[in-house]
């Protein structure tokens, strides 16, 4: 593995000129002594070989920077950057760069008059055109990979750790530790992690993988001294890294990665610095034995069983959940070994489980489960789960409608549908008294019946009243009770033995 030192940076020494090539989203920024920001001009594309005309409030002591390459029109304002620093500090580019002539260049002059006439004034000298040197506001790095270990395949090549974005103004005298360690600065972390995003190389026809990126300062560590201790457990945090994925031949479950951690060499740096180019040389050959057994003693190397997950889902949208269920997808991609369990829970109770076996060609797997009704006069809390690394993940969770209590009498509500059932009076009594395992239903009173009657046009469907005799709770001896005809509305007794129809009611 070989580090080269970047012969563009040696544009510095160079005599300025005007720019040879075309530059677009061209900015110039003003900030003055106290390093507020006085301008924001978005100048747009300046040919090749033109001066950049700019519009500037006059005065003393400013530094004026100029930005090409860089964002559109309307994304730079006088408060966005505030302050000089934070347009030197803050994440302001996150383009998608894929070639040299897109990456960002920024450059400053410092101690610059803007008289009334508009003319940029450097020192004293009024007769020499003010120019700025231009940089690359972030690093390419480059990879030259030869591959071939005899019972391996190789996948492709990762880049991890790279922050969002980068910025315009950050010298190479900064201090260390550019962007600040929080993950909310990097969009591509930790190589093992579910639902890790990570940034391919795109690999060119001479075989060289190639990204770029903006700065990620994570600093140096002096007791390194060998290229082997360059690994994940003595690299600083969010430092940057390649990891090398290929599988076994016989098994793609099974992975076999290389991580090379990026920095000024092959040792102790961790700095990945804008206006750099970086070129490793990775080989990597022998057998796959070797290289598990490697896997032992050198932790830049790294082989087992696949237990990844890269994104889960549920469809539908398991938000709203209908009172009769439902039957949805889950659908998972990533890589795994045998199968991964699945469960539908409501918080004390597992609803429906199954198995998600890993495919090939999905690269991942998918199944189906169902919802089923609920039967509660309460909503239910519904999680969609998986089971990984002995804890079970929730995917998404909804909320499953109530069962309907019931046709809503103001003071009461009538059992719904009718249940079409006829009884004995005391037989009656004991099926409400049970009904949803004693929820708190009871026979329909006389009075509950008559209010029935008033409203029929409340009861329709599966709901409606038949014209048949139905048994009352109100009792008049110990073996007569009266019943209420929901054909005619007229009400007698009878002995408590005899079938009639039956319907429960529950008193709010």
């Amino acid at each position: 593995m070989q580090v080269v030192d970047p012969a563009a940076t040696a544009a510095a020494e160079t005599t300025p000129s005007k720019a040879s090539n075309a530059l677009s989203n061209v900015w110039v920024l003003q900030f003055d002594g106290g390093g507020t920001t006085r301008a924001c001009v978005y100048v747009g594309t300046v040919n090749a070989e033109s001066n950049i005309l700019a519009t500037l409030e006059s005065g003393e002591g400013y530094s004026v920077w100029v930005v090409a390459n860089g964002p559109g029109n309307g994304s730079f304002t006088t408060s966005n950057p505030a302050t000089l620093s934070d347009f030197e500090s803050k994440l302001l580019y996150t383009g998608n760069t894929t070639s040299d002539s897109q990456i960002p260049l920024c450059g400053k002059i410092e101690n610059v008059t803007v008289l009334k006439n508009g003319q940029l004034l450097v020192g004293n000298n009024n007769a020499t055109v003010p120019s700025v040197l231009l940089r690359r506001a972030q690093a390419r790095v480059d990879m030259i990979l030869e591959y071939d270990v005899n019972g391996a395949v190789f996948d492709g090549a990762w880049l991890y750790n790279v922050p969002t974005g980068a910025c315009y103004g950050l010298l190479e005298s900064a201090a260390d530790g550019f962007p600040e360690a929080a993950s909310g600065n990097f969009s591509y972390t930790e190589g093992f992690a579910d639902g890790a995003v990570h940034a391919q190389g795109t690999q060119t026809a001479d075989g060289i993988y190639t990204w770029y990126m903006g700065d990620n300062r994570r600093g140096t560590k002096s007791d390194i001294l060998y290229e082997i201790q360059k690994n994940q457990y003595n690299a600083p945090q969010y430092a940057t890294y390649i990891r090398i994925k290929g599988h076994e031949q016989s098994d793609e479950t099974k992975y076999l990665f290389h991580d090379v951690y990026l920095g000024k060499t092959k040792t102790s740096d961790f700095n990945v610095l804008r206006n750099w180019s970086y070129t490793f040389r990775v080989r990597i050959g022998g057998t796959l034995d070797q290289h598990k057994a490697l896997a032992a003693s050198d932790p830049r190397v790294s082989a087992g069983v696949f237990n990844q997950v890269e994104s889960v889902t549920v469809t539908p949208d398991p938000t709203t959940i209908g009172r009769n269920g439902g039957t949805y997808t889950i659908t998972i991609q990533g890589i795994w070994a045998g199968e991964m369990p699945v469960r539908i829970w409501d918080g004390s109770t597992e609803l429906n489980k199954g198995g998600i076996t890993y495919s090939s060609a999905s690269k991942g797997g998918s199944t189906t489960l169902t919802v089923p009704a609920n039967d509660l006069y309460t909503q239910k809390s519904i999680a969609f789960q998986y089971y990984k690394d002995n804890s079970w993940l929730t995917i998404k969770a909804g909320t499953q409608e109530a069962k309907s209590i019931g046709v809503d009498m103001g003071t009461f509500w009538v059992e719904s549908p009718d249940p079409n059932l006829s009884l004995s009076w005391y037989d009656g009594v004991e099926y409400c008294k049970n009904k949803d395992n004693g929820a708190g239903w009871v026979l329909a009173g006389l009075a509950d019946l008559d209010k029935c009657y008033q409203n029929m046009g409340a009861f329709t469907g599966e709901d409606a009243f038949p014209y048949a005799g139905y048994w009352t709770s109100l009792e008049h001896s110990e073996t007569t009770a009266s019943w209420k005809s929901m054909g005619f509305g007229s009400s007698s007794i009878d002995t408590k033995d005899v079938e009639m129809r039956i319907r429960c009611v529950m008193y709010k």
